[in-house]
């Protein structure tokens, strides 16, 4: 046999000697991987010990009632479906605002935009302004979700930011976090209530 021949022969023999070796190391690997994953799993299921109590945050978030805007609103057009359902914008057409020391009026112009999802939970933005009594205009963003139960009030809340001027007596409204309940007007038509709140 030639040195020519001999080489290849070593070369073929080696190739698949090598081959097993390197996938062998790969599984070894692999498992040391998985056996530390499920140690970290196994450890972090562990209970607390027994002589650690859990106590409460000091400071537990309360909400302080602010005022209301009561918006109304004209017929919804639909914009039809999306990759999470239907899209449908709510003309916003005005309204008020009221509350201690607080007045002034929704601008006409804006819109609430809902996604009604499968699951039956509308998701909803609504985008205008208001107007306050010394005639500084804020502009307003309200998010939430819209869901109803059979024969259960509708769950209505959302959370709001407000974009005031920040030389403006309304600069407190960029300065804290507000969530609103919400719900058809209880005597008005074509309307929303919606109840602002700041967390404190």
């Amino acid at each position: 046999m030639s040195k020519e021949n001999e080489i290849t022969n070593t070369d073929s023999t080696a190739k698949p000697q090598r081959r097993m070796l390197l996938q062998a190391s790969t599984m070894t690997l692999a498992g040391a991987i998985f056996s530390m994953k499920k140690a970290s799993a196994a450890e972090s299921a562990l209970p607390l010990p027994k002589n650690i109590v859990l106590q409460p945050p000091q400071h537990n978030p309360s909400s302080e009632y602010l005022f209301a805007i009561t918006a109304t609103i004209s017929a919804p057009f639909e914009v039809g479906p999306s990759s999470q359902g239907i899209v449908r914008a709510i003309p916003i057409t005005g309204g008020t605002v009221e509350g201690k020391g607080i007045i002034g009026r929704v601008v006409p112009g804006g819109a609430d935009w809902q996604l009604s999802r499968t699951d039956g939970v509308t998701e909803l933005e609504a985008t205008y302004a208001i107007q306050m009594d010394d005639d500084t205009y804020i502009k307003v963003i309200n998010r939430g979700i819209v869901y109803r139960e059979e024969d259960k009030p509708a769950y209505f809340r959302t959370n709001v930011h407000f974009d005031a001027p920040s030389a403006s007596q309304w600069n407190w409204m960029n300065e804290a976090i507000f969530l609103c309940k919400a719900q058809g007007h209880p005597t008005l038509e074509n309307a929303v209530l919606i109840e602002v709140y700041r967390l404190i």
